[in-house]
């Protein structure tokens, strides 16, 4: 597995803030004909040539192209993705989560060439363009599994870059993150049904006087009284003991 370099262990090759010009030139070959190999792949051996054109010209530009070289690296993962929807030996599972975090590796190292002011923001903006068009490939090929992690990434993106450019607006930024993973995850949203209930009925036993809720007695009474005031949406009473 290629390592991508550092910009320490980068400006020592070449003068200046970009590649050398012919090397310049014959990345832009490689990604040329990586596109056209993008666009007319009928199998996945087409797609693994050219993603490794693709990382060729990565590996000339190291980074020091960035425009160029994310470009390079939009074209790699979308033409490996392509190559394991269309393989059927990979499986119908496809690993979404470690090329989120190469990507994100990826994109990271190749902004600090930006300019200090706006590295954050191209990061992100590269980011969301490139697992943008990875789900687009996956909801072609009806990987709706993958597709749905990419959009919950590219949520947590939109979420970054909004509170960035509001920060006075930070303060709901809990909030908002609440309800993604909410809307994200089905597990999480039934464990939350049962989980706040719960915290409420807890709370209820802790600080709320047994004259306040006719029938409730118990540690067990306040549970049930916070779930069925959580379903219903109104307050419940229970028979007095004898």
């Amino acid at each position: 597995e290629w390592n991508p370099p550092s910009k320490a262990e980068t400006t020592g090759g070449y003068q200046g803030h970009s590649a050398n010009g012919r090397l310049m030139l014959i990345a832009e070959t490689l990604i040329d004909r990586a596109e056209n190999i993008f666009h007319s792949a009928r199998k996945p051996q087409d797609c693994i040539h050219g993603a490794m054109l693709a990382l060729e010209a990565i590996e000339l530009l190291a980074y020091k192209t960035p425009t160029t070289c994310l470009e390079a690296i939009a074209l790699r993962h979308k033409l490996e993705v392509q190559g394991e929807c269309m393989f059927y030996g990979v499986g119908y599972n496809i690993d979404v989560s470690n090329r989120l975090k190469d990507i994100e590796g990826e994109v990271d190292s190749v902004s600090k060439w930006f300019d200090s002011s706006k590295q954050k923001m191209s990061a992100l903006n590269a980011k969301m363009s490139i697992v943008t068009d990875i789900m687009r490939i996956f909801h072609e090929n009806g990987q709706f599994d993958e597709e749905q992690g990419c959009l919950s990434y590219v949520r947590k993106l939109n979420r970054i870059w909004f509170f960035h450019n509001r920060p006075v607006l930070n303060i709901i930024r809990p909030i908002r993150w609440y309800i993604e993973k909410l809307i994200s995850s089905l597990g999480l949203f039934v464990l939350a049904i049962f989980v706040w209930p719960i915290s409420l009925g807890i709370i209820s036993s802790l600080y709320c006087d047994e004259k306040q809720f006719t029938g409730v007695k118990t540690f067990s009474d306040h549970i049930a009284h916070a779930y069925i005031t959580f379903f219903a949406l109104q307050t419940s009473s229970f028979p007095e003991k004898g």
